[in-house]
């Protein structure tokens, strides 16, 4: 072949790699939309590979290689539609910059080592978990049993002193020592002997406690039994170590049961709480004035708080409070011992069990929620 042959192919070649070359540089990718792909002007810049040399050694232009980074999609389309990532495959005849680095030698943590398992919490009894047992002391009830429910020494003993100058001695052996109102007719010790006799069998059969006889003292009308006592002015009996009833006065019997009872308690030594003083009397007298629809949702008006219940005597409270007090301190008992399924003579051995000699500490969870009255009135106008 001539040299202007030569030189004429030489030519032809190349034209066809700078078309080649050409083609190589055009953008393969069809432009998308600005909501899909930007590429900015800096960004579109390409970047030869070297010089290459043919056979007569004419420099013949590289490939060029696209900015790849450049056509990914911008930071507001990828949080609009954010495909998975693809990965281009690293060629080996890319330079040693475009490759993927080694894998690094794995890194072998060791295992941290075994722990003892937590031990499990205890189970706690349902409504045990937080109550504590409740300690009532008793110098709250000291004037219980001081002559006259007086708070002090001096008007006890000036109360004492009244009734027993003027009020006629009747002394019956192992029945007890009875202080009548002059102003009684004959033969009235004959009918408080008889009544102490139906209190003492009761007291005996539901509490299963015998007593030693009490003092007693009879009025002929409750005038005088307030002038001589530290109560308020509804009171027909009242318990102060001696047995004070009015012989006159309506539900003698139930009275004189009610006071005998508590005389029979405090002997045992169980002297509070006074809720349950109250309750245990009323209920072992049989009394059932309490259970009044209308007394019973007063009651739920305004109960009285756990604490006075303990602490309360309720003789000395104004007449209307002594009333409330009364409803209470019945229908607690009442509940208490339908909930636990005890009998009256069971609910005082279980409180003289937990009675020092200062103090009780009694526990009864069930009176602790605020539900308790109610659910016991509920249970009482079902009856």
């Amino acid at each position: 072949m001539t040299a202007r042959g030569r030189t004429w192919w030489g030519l032809a070649g190349v034209a066809t790699l700078a078309v080649g070359a050409s083609l190589l540089l055009r953008d393969p990718v069809t432009p998308a939309s600005s909501a899909t792909r930007h590429v900015s002007d800096r960004d579109s810049t390409v970047t030869p590979r070297g010089d290459r040399r043919d056979a007569n050694n004419t420099p013949v232009p590289s490939a060029t290689r696209v900015n790849w980074g450049a056509l990914a999609p911008s930071a507001s389309a990828t949080s609009r539609a954010a495909p998975a990532p693809v990965r281009r495959p690293a060629r080996s005849d890319e330079p040693p910059a475009t490759r993927l680095p080694p894998s690094p030698t794995p890194v072998v943590i060791a295992p941290a080592p075994a722990r003892a398992p937590t031990p499990k919490p205890p189970k706690l009894e349902p409504a045990r978990a937080t109550a504590q047992p409740r300690r009532v002391s008793f110098a709250p009830l000291a004037s219980w049993t001081q002559p006259g429910l007086c708070t002090t020494l001096a008007e006890a003993q000036a109360a004492r002193d009244k009734l027993t100058e003027h009020f006629r001695q009747v002394d019956e052996g192992e029945t007890g020592k009875l202080y009548l109102d002059p102003r009684l007719p004959e033969g009235a010790d004959k009918l408080v002997l008889a009544v102490l006799e139906t209190a003492q069998s009761a007291v005996a059969q539901s509490l299963g406690l015998q007593p030693p006889p009490p003092k007693v003292f009879a009025y002929f009308d409750q005038q005088l039994m307030k002038a001589a006592a530290c109560i308020n002015e509804d009171v027909v009996a009242f318990y102060d170590g001696a047995l004070h009833i009015v012989l006159g006065g309506p539900d003698l019997q139930q009275s004189v049961t009610h006071e005998y009872a508590h005389h029979a308690l405090f002997g045992s030594g169980l002297v509070g709480p006074a809720w349950a003083q109250e309750g245990i009397a009323m209920n072992l007298a049989a009394e059932t004035w309490w259970r009044e629809p209308a007394r019973l949702q007063a009651l739920l008006q305004a109960p009285f708080s756990g604490e006075l219940m303990d602490e309360l005597i309720p003789y000395k409270l104004p007449a209307d409070q002594a009333v409330g007090f009364y409803v209470q301190a019945a229908l607690t008992v009442q509940c208490v011992m339908r909930l636990r399924g005890w009998s009256l003579q069971q609910l005082t051995d279980t409180l003289r069990a937990s009675s020092g000699s200062e103090a009780i500490s009694y526990d009864l969870p069930e009176l602790l929620p605020s539900s308790f009255l109610s659910h016991c009135v509920s249970q009482v106008a079902v009856r």
